[in-house]
């Protein structure tokens, strides 16, 4: 028997992002910032324990994820007092969470006490307790601070997945 290859599907830019993390915030900040994953120790940490539900695969199963809460984020970037969204991304691949929200959400960096492998989503994966698990972005690369409703292409480029697996089967 074969061993699988867990790099195969895995996109470049994201073993480059595993190898070399860099957080890059821009937008309705003081002065954009990139940070390495020492710049976040020290940070206030806080942990969600549970699934999600995929639109491909149905739900997954419970995890217990910990990391940054991004409303620490806000404050690390002196972001404008009119910001309204932080759009999370990998490359295009992006998710924009309501300030409202920034208490809940997570940037994590460990999966069950443990770094997050590249094929998990790490170095850093956004997590949204009781999500659907496209809003879970991998590989996450970039915050920018909106003060205006930012591309949201999570949702569509899910959607267009599902709509394609459906008319392969």
């Amino acid at each position: 028997m074969v061993a699988k290859n867990p790099t195969i599907g895995i996109p470049r830019m994201a073993r480059r992002q595993a190898a070399d993390p860099r957080l890059r915030l821009f937008g309705a900040i003081e002065t954009e910032q990139v940070l390495t994953p020492a710049d976040l120790d020290g940070l206030p940490r806080a942990s969600f324990t549970g699934g999600m539900t995929c639109n491909e695969n149905g739900r997954r199963p419970d995890a217990r994820w910990t990391g940054v809460p991004l409303r620490s984020f806000l404050q690390i970037a002196n972001a404008e007092p009119g910001v309204r969204y932080l759009n999370v991304s990998a490359g295009p691949y992006a998710v924009a969470i309501d300030i409202d929200r920034v208490d809940d959400v997570i940037l994590a960096d460990l999966l069950e006490d443990e770094s997050i492998a590249v094929e998990h989503g790490g170095p850093w994966r956004l997590i949204i307790p009781e999500g659907r698990l496209y809003n879970s972005v991998k590989w996450v690369d970039a915050i920018e601070f909106s003060l205006d409703t930012p591309n949201n292409s999570a949702e569509r480029i899910s959607i267009a997945r599902a709509r394609a697996a459906a008319k392969r089967s």
